[in-house]
């Protein structure tokens, strides 16, 4: 969002965007599934509420909407 000089409309949820944006994912493919649930790379409950909480902020959803203008990677992990 940065790039296109596009801010959060609440400012209060930059915090949890920072958390969200530092975040690390499971991406060690010799982990049982047992292991993956059990691992403390999951989002808890905090952390989705955060995205929730993201996803409808409306400078969010601006940037999303000119995802045209740049690359997004899908699959990056």
């Amino acid at each position: 969002m940065k790039t296109m000089d596009i801010d959060l409309v609440d400012e209060a949820l930059r915090e949890g965007a920072q958390t969200i944006l530092s975040h690390s994912q499971v991406s060690d493919p010799n982990l049982s599934s047992k292991d993956i649930l059990n691992s403390p790379y999951l989002m808890s409950e905090e952390m989705i509420v955060t995205v929730q909480q993201l996803w409808n902020d409306d400078g969010v959803r601006k940037a999303y909407a000119r995802s045209n203008e740049y690359q997004l990677l899908d699959c990056a992990a």
